[in-house]
């Protein structure tokens, strides 16, 4: 019985350790509010919340590492215009920043998912894919 126990304390163990599945609550609010929720999580170097509106959050790509690279390299996200809207999709113009790079346009898709909620589509590195 002991046997069993421990073997079965093990296999639970290793499925858990190679779980990429992370704790999230989304965050509410429309495109807009997500998309500067975003922004915010990478201003105040906040893990949690970047976890939050992130559509895909991991355990192998943890927001914690993101926020530590934006502190590294001071990155800032400034949100600007909607580029594209569709029913689930909306599409907004970013300008990324770091101290040791120039700044890098580019575009932050928000996407609405099954349950009405609305997140947003990131990198490993925490920013848009």
């Amino acid at each position: 019985m002991i046997v069993l126990t421990i073997a079965a304390v093990v296999v639970v163990g290793v499925v858990v350790a190679s779980s990429d599945k992370v704790a999230y609550q989304r965050l509410p609010g429309g495109p807009d509010e997500i998309a500067r929720a975003y922004a915010d999580a990478v201003e105040t170097r906040d893990p949690v919340k970047l976890t939050d509106v992130d559509c895909a959050p991991s355990a192998e790509y943890p927001a914690s590492k993101s926020v530590a690279g934006f502190a590294e390299h001071g990155t800032t996200v400034r949100i600007g215009a909607r580029c594209q809207n569709e029913a689930t999709r909306v599409s907004f113009d970013v300008e990324i920043r770091r101290t040791d790079a120039a700044p890098d346009p580019s575009i932050l898709w928000v996407t609405q998912e099954e349950g009405g909620s609305w997140c947003v589509g990131l990198g490993g590195t925490g920013l848009p894919a």
